[in-house]
């Protein structure tokens, strides 16, 4: 994989819901991301914590004791009153089960949450070519040509700058071949030396070194 695993993929292969062939390359990519390996980690963690939280029920003795205070309060309040006492018990026994779902809840919005994020990081992560395309190399038309940099040096499209012979910006070489060829003049304001093809020869036009 070029690319960071998505929560989605990821989520799908915490639940081994993916086939054979895509649950291999999310492994080998999490082997070599250290990025998807720990947002992986905190996924896994996370379903864990949930798996560890205890499933309330009303205790054992519920019934024993609204029965008693039934049978205790029998002689004293009518049925409704008996009724109403006991449907309170058994919202206070109950509260602890909707304190659980609130918790539960919670954890269920701050995971989404923390997938909401993960996809918003995501796609503001850089592009990352393996190879610059040609588009970002820096080009220029100059006389008439097509030059692109290359380390020190511009070099016509499509000539090779090994085989060159230089020629030195206002040396009579280089004012007979401006007599020659005028629209050559303009390469002498280049900030570096260029190897362009006039006629049949590779020359490289490179200005006088200045002493100190």
């Amino acid at each position: 994989m070029s690319t960071h695993a998505t929560v989605e993929r990821l989520s799908a292969y915490l639940d081994h819901e993916l086939p054979d062939p895509e649950t291999r390359e999310i492994e080998e990519h999490l082997a070599d991301c250290a990025a998807c390996r720990s947002r992986f980690t905190g996924m896994k963690d996370v379903v864990s914590d949930l798996g560890r939280l205890e499933r309330l029920a009303p205790p054992s003795t519920l019934q024993h004791v609204v029965a008693r205070r039934v049978a205790f309060d029998g002689g004293r309040k009518g049925l409704g009153d008996r009724l109403e006492g006991g449907l309170r018990a058994l919202e206070r026994q109950y509260s602890l089960l909707a304190l659980f779902a609130v918790v539960v809840a919670l954890a269920v919005m701050i995971l989404l949450f923390a997938q909401a994020l993960e996809r918003r990081r995501d796609s503001m992560l850089p592009v990352i070519f393996q190879n610059p395309p040609a588009a970002l190399s820096e080009s220029r038309q100059v006389a008439g040509r097509e030059l692109r940099r290359e380390g020190a040096v511009w070099v016509e499209k499509g000539v090779d700058p090994r085989l060159t012979r230089i020629v030195v910006v206002d040396s009579p070489s280089w004012r007979h071949l401006v007599r020659d060829h005028p629209e050559i003049a303009s390469l002498a304001s280049l900030d570096r030396p260029a190897v362009v093809k006039i006629g049949e020869e590779v020359l490289r036009i490179e200005k006088a070194v200045s002493g100190d």
